[in-house]
């Protein structure tokens, strides 16, 4: 399964179920337990991935974090700045890099790494097709 670029914002409660979705069977979760694991129903879990309901951002939030500190211990989340080539002059002044050492630059937002929404403005919140998101998805 791949997540595809959604330019449209009107789209993204689709990307965000399937994110969850997916994130829930990489840590080999079912929905009961995954949705324990969150502090919401089990029916909750299908709703959203089934997008019966949009996923509040707190779900995609807690369910990335979740993702990152269970592929930390098989040794495979790689720092943002391997996967997006940054200077050590970028890095030093990066939020990330200083508070999470990149591990969860999706998370601690710096501005400048992530798309633009609406009116040009930074997104709050990464795209789930941003590369480091997508490297915790990678199950290869």
């Amino acid at each position: 399964m791949e997540i595809t670029t959604v330019p449209n914002t009107s789209h993204r409660p689709k990307v965000y179920c399937k994110l969850v979705r997916r994130i829930r069977r990489i840590v080999k979760l079912t929905q009961a337990q995954f949705g324990h694991v969150l502090g919401i129903s089990s029916k909750a879990i299908q709703s959203y991935e089934q997008c019966w309901r949009p996923v509040p951002i707190r779900v995609v939030v807690q369910a990335l974090t979740l993702l990152a500190v269970y592929r930390m211990r098989d040794g495979k989340v790689k720092p943002c700045w391997e996967i997006k080539p940054c200077s050590i002059g970028e890095r030093n002044t990066c939020t990330s890099y200083t508070i999470g050492e990149g591990k969860f630059c999706w998370f601690v937002t710096p501005r400048h790494c992530f798309p633009k929404g609406r009116k040009g403005q930074p997104m709050l919140f990464p795209c789930p097709t941003c590369q480091v998101v997508l490297n915790l998805l990678d199950t290869r």
